[in-house]
């Protein structure tokens, strides 16, 4: 099994040791700068040069930019088809919840 597992987190304190299976590279990517979007850090890893390779299955959530701008550059410009993109926007930056 080939994977990579992009995860964002508020900050470098909040990175954690995890075991991934053989062929499986996870990715911490602190957004230290707290005035940063949540969602903004992994979607400029996910559009970068450094994931040359395109996936065959990506599974995307979080804030709902990232879910939606993850899902259209994987089928846009990685040609992934959409069936084998999973996505889901938890929510909105800058929008509360209903309720």
């Amino acid at each position: 099994m080939k994977a990579t597992v992009l995860l964002e987190v508020p900050s470098s304190g909040d990175i954690r040791p995890v075991e991934a299976p053989e062929g499986a590279e996870v990715r911490w990517l602190p957004r230290d700068d707290h005035d940063r979007t949540p969602g903004t850090l992994a979607l400029a890893t996910l559009t970068g040069p450094d994931l040359a390779e395109p996936p065959g299955y990506a599974w995307v959530c979080g804030e709902s930019a990232l879910a939606t701008g993850a899902r259209r550059h994987l089928h846009r410009e990685r040609g992934l088809p959409k069936s084998g993109i999973a996505f889901v926007g938890y929510w909105r930056t800058g929008r509360s919840a209903p309720g």
